[in-house]
């Protein structure tokens, strides 16, 4: 099975490109599967999930990943949780310079645990700042190891 690790779906303006994009790339690349996120969750996370839901309902090659906003009222590790427990989210992605936050803050550790009980994987987007370094994230996964941990350049700080 070939998988693409992690595309952005999304409005152009935040990086993100069209579910049929996407789709298109993938059927091209003769990918079985492309994980996407909405790029869009760094504006209103709850809306921006569940357009990634509706995109891949809409696109059989696309794979939905719950976009993770550590740390701000709307991303909370219940939240994370009903999520994977009521939608077919196959892990979370998380995106520290793109969201504003540090990956070393002892809250990634608490969302790594709650991903690890729903038994699925954190895709990090590693970029050229400090707040998403590789090290950082490493740190984390090494306190949670039965998360599996996806490092990604997604060039997040450029």
């Amino acid at each position: 099975m070939l998988v693409d690790v992690h595309a952005h779906i999304g409005s152009s303006a935040h990086g993100g490109v069209s579910p049929e994009d996407v789709a298109r790339y993938a059927a091209e690349g003769k990918f079985d599967a492309v994980l996407v996120s909405n790029c869009d969750a760094g504006l209103d996370e709850a809306d921006a999930n569940s357009a990634c839901l509706a995109a891949c309902r809409a696109q059989a090659l696309l794979r939905p990943l719950y976009a993770v906003h550590v740390g701000q009222r709307d991303s909370n590790i219940h939240a994370v949780r009903g999520a994977f427990e009521l939608e077919p989210f196959l892990g979370a992605v998380f995106s520290p310079s793109e969201t504003g936050f540090d990956a070393a803050t002892p809250l990634v550790e608490e969302y790594l645990a709650v991903i690890a009980k729903v038994g699925r994987p954190a895709v990090f987007c590693v970029g050229e700042d400090e707040r998403s370094s590789p090290a950082k994230i490493y740190a984390q996964a090494k306190r949670q190891p039965k998360t599996p941990v996806v490092l990604c350049l997604c060039g997040a700080g450029r």
